[in-house]
């Protein structure tokens, strides 16, 4: 009996540290024939009770990856890689136009409204969690002026 109570509280102390992140909203915008790049939006929570880094993000859709932020300097929207977004225990990250998200460079074919792509995202801690990223248009919801940046990238 102590045998089995001890690898109990063992699988409890073991429990993988991606049960502790939850990736919900995972979209791209499409984007026109000839564009080189596009951008991956999405909400990351982080449920358990240490912080969480995003470190990076892969996917067969791009050549390449970056993770993102867009700052306003002087009146001017600026983009710029970083290295890694920290997700505090008990809080959410959301990536958005105006903010952070992960950049697609050197796509493979046009996002299309309506396909789907892989993306695994990568952790410090959480290690890789696998998602999908769905095509939306852009119509389906209303974007700032980043867009226009994406394929000049």
């Amino acid at each position: 009996m102590k045998s089995l109570l001890l690898t109990a509280a063992l699988l409890c102390l073991t429990t993988p540290a991606f049960a502790d992140i939850q990736v919900t909203d995972v979209r791209a915008f499409e984007t026109s024939e000839g564009m080189k790049n596009g951008a991956v939006l999405l909400t990351l929570k982080n449920t358990g009770k240490e912080d969480d880094k995003i470190i990076s993000a892969s996917t067969l859709a791009a050549d390449q990856t970056e993770i993102h932020e867009m700052l306003e300097t002087d009146g001017v929207m600026k983009m710029r890689e970083v290295g890694a977004i920290t997700i505090k225990a008990g809080e959410e990250v959301a990536f958005k136009p105006d903010g952070y998200h992960i950049m697609l460079l050197g796509l493979k074919e046009p996002l299309k409204a309506g396909n789907a792509r892989p993306l695994t995202l990568k952790f410090l801690r959480a290690s890789e969690i696998k998602t999908t990223v769905e095509v939306i248009s852009r119509s389906t919801k209303k974007e700032t002026g980043h867009s226009a940046h994406h394929g000049h990238h």
